[in-house]
């Protein structure tokens, strides 16, 4: 892990020596995918796969749900179908080779936003990125990045967001409660969905058919009106892009 400080430009880079990433390749490895594993197999996947872990806690935790379920794999069914897995999260890491995350020094007013989505890598996959921003510019912090296996199933891509969005309420109420216990005042709180679906349906009051989510919806507008939280629409790339 490396950091980097510009005393020019007062921000400070987390990351990892690009080199490294560099070596990561795609292993090749002979035979029908229910072959089971050498030692020597099991051990290089092991040592792939921990090697991974550990970039994505400090540049990449967009992975670290792909990365838990090879690794679940492998513990479990030890055959060279774990290789597959691998190199297709290899690929991804050659895709978007992001080896930093840069921490600039913010100036007031402070806002806090919450982005969070159900397909950060299918459909059992949620995640929750938390920034803060300086006032209305581009210039924001990452304050954490979480991905994870969503706790329940549900019928519709809306019910997922929905659910979702309870997560990232629950978060952006807590930390403004964090931030008016030190004494940091917060311009604005926000949570921000991708699903233009889902904010129509909340702010119209629209009513549903499915049970479920009705409950979740109805959950979701008092947690805005009694914590003043502002649900706002954005493009998902916008999101990928406050971490350059």
């Amino acid at each position: 892990m490396k950091f980097v400080q510009e005393k020019q430009t007062k921000s400070i880079h987390v990351g990892v020596d690009p080199s490294k990433l560099n070596q990561l390749t795609a292993i090749a490895v002979r035979g029908p995918p229910d072959r089971a594993l050498t030692e020597r197999e099991e051990t290089q996947a092991r040592s792939l796969i921990g090697t991974m872990q550990w970039y994505a806690s400090i540049c990449r935790p967009d992975l670290s749900y792909s990365l838990g379920n090879a690794l679940s794999f492998l513990k479990k069914d030890k055959t060279i179908a774990v290789f597959e897995m691998i190199n297709a999260i290899i690929t991804k890491f050659a895709k978007f080779r992001q080896n930093k995350l840069t921490f600039q020094a913010l100036k007031k007013p402070f806002n806090i936003e919450v982005y969070g989505d159900t397909s950060l890598d299918g459909d059992n996959q949620e995640g929750l990125l938390t920034l803060m921003r300086e006032g209305n510019s581009e210039k924001t912090n990452v304050i954490s990045w979480r991905s994870r296996q969503s706790e329940k199933k549900a019928w519709s891509t809306l019910s997922r967001e929905a659910r979702v969005m309870q997560h990232a309420i629950d978060k952006a109420t807590h930390l403004k409660a964090l931030a008016n216990k030190i004494g940091l005042a917060l311009a604005k709180t926000t949570v921000l969905t991708d699903n233009l679906s889902l904010r129509r349906v909340i702010q119209s009051g629209r009513p549903t058919q499915e049970q479920g989510l009705r409950r979740d919806l109805a959950i979701i507008r008092d947690q805005i009106v009694y914590n003043d939280i502002e649900v706002r629409f954005a493009v998902r790339s916008n999101a990928r892009r406050s971490l350059n």
